[in-house]
């Protein structure tokens, strides 16, 4: 779980220019995901608005970013919890990629995190 018992990570926030759209990006979800989960190669796709509350609001996403993750799966673990937290995960001095080359991160890597309440339903389970 997130930061609390009672809070889920709802998304990113962090300012991205798009070139194409020529529009700033401050918030982003995870719109998609698929599982490797016999060799640890994840998919995760990332939606972009220009703010919070355009995703709130039902809005339309100005972009959308697909990222590769890879590694186990924790048991246990909230998988869009997880998911975030290893999109805007710092790089440890050293860290490699799957091919052995100096690991780089992302636009996201070092982002902050934005959380929300627990729905009261899932709260009360």
């Amino acid at each position: 779980m997130a930061k609390a018992n009672q809070q889920v990570i709802l998304g990113i926030d962090h300012e991205i220019f798009d070139e194409e759209t020529d529009v700033a990006e401050t918030f982003h979800v995870v719109r998609y995901v698929s599982l490797d989960l016999v060799n640890h190669n994840h998919t995760v796709a990332v939606d972009s608005y220009a703010r919070q509350r355009t995703y709130e609001r039902g809005g339309r996403a100005v972009g959308s970013q697909q990222f590769s993750l890879s590694g186990q799966l924790p048991r246990g673990v909230d998988l869009l919890d997880w998911v975030y937290q290893a999109i805007v995960a710092p790089v440890r001095e050293g860290e490699t990629d799957a091919y052995g080359q100096p690991a780089t991160g992302n636009v996201f890597t070092g982002a902050k995190l934005v959380y929300a309440a627990l729905p009261e339903q899932a709260a009360a389970e």
